[in-house]
């Protein structure tokens, strides 16, 4: 059974309910109280236009007490407490889809920076939105706690190719909505939704000191790392050391390994000021990044490719 995520609130159905297979128009659809269940009829049922997909139930949850179904959600820790569904309070939306709409989410993201419109990121979407540009934003009860942009290689705000590849330009849930699977909800409603992507690549940083696009993050969301190098930042804690990863994760068997360019990387990211290796315009050098050897302990001059 697959329950959409986006939904308009139409008429009212019971709470604790059990859950069934819906339609493709209708987000979830409730049965009848659970048999013993004090909840009143008192929470909306959800109808309309789908949004995104959701997740799928091992099945279907009868005479079990709402507090009891928390495991019935395969890979989520999506809770049915006291008769509230968080499902019903969740619903990514694909912003890319009518940009004029959702421009604060295209250009702010879940930053806590002023919005404001700026060239590189106009330049970015203007190109990339009709190459297969998408960016969804995870709102729950109206607030937005989550994102991913993603694109197909040639779309990607990384130097990362290979054939059938969709490339993550970042995923991001705020920690206030951790503990939820949102992060997995995210990479789902990309895997899913790329129906010809034979893989998907991204970055992974260890030892940066942004809390974003860490490796482990991105291993526990499925990717692997299949190669990285040794830099150190040019503008920001001078001589403090770390990596970055070429993270891989594979859909199909016959998915061949991405590749990416070093040197390009080097120069770091222009799609979002708020990325981790953004290169700002008051860097007049090419380079945002220095690579470094770490049996020498040196660092390579930017010249050096």
């Amino acid at each position: 059974m697959v329950g959409p995520v986006g939904f308009e609130p139409t008429s009212s159905h019971a709470q604790g309910a059990n859950l069934r297979p819906c339609s493709t128009t209708a987000s979830w659809d409730y049965g009848p109280p659970m048999p013993g269940s004090n909840v009143g009829d008192v929470r909306p049922q959800h109808e309309g236009r789908v949004v995104s997909t959701l997740i799928k139930l091992k099945e279907t949850v009868e005479g079990i007490s709402v507090e009891s179904t928390t495991n019935y959600i395969e890979g989520f820790n999506l809770r049915y407490w006291s008769g509230d569904s968080l499902l019903s309070r969740v619903e990514v939306v694909d912003v890319t889809v009518d940009p004029s709409r959702y421009e604060v989410y295209l250009y702010r993201c879940l930053s806590p920076i002023p919005f404001r419109r700026y060239r590189r990121r106009r330049e970015y979407l203007k190109a990339a939105i009709p190459k297969g540009l998408h960016k969804k934003v995870l709102l729950l009860e109206g607030r937005a706690v989550g994102q991913i942009e993603y694109a197909p290689y040639e779309a990607s705000g990384y130097p990362i190719v290979g054939e059938d590849l969709v490339v993550m330009n970042c995923i991001w849930v705020l920690k206030r909505a951790k503990g939820h699977g949102f992060g997995k909800l995210l990479i789902k409603e990309m895997t899913e939704g790329e129906e010809d992507a034979s893989s998907f690549a991204t970055i992974g940083l260890e030892g940066h000191w942004s809390p974003w696009l860490k490796r482990e993050h991105m291993e526990l969301l499925g990717f692997k790392p299949i190669d990285s190098i040794t830099v150190t930042h040019r503008t920001k804690h001078p001589g403090e050391v770390f990596r970055v990863y070429l993270m891989w994760l594979k859909k199909k068997r016959t998915a061949e390994p991405p590749r990416w360019d070093v040197r390009k990387l080097l120069e770091g990211v222009t799609f979002c000021l708020a990325h981790p290796l953004y290169h700002p315009e008051t860097l007049k050098d090419r380079n945002l990044l220095q690579e470094h050897d770490i049996k020498r302990g040196e660092t390579r001059p930017s010249n050096a490719y």
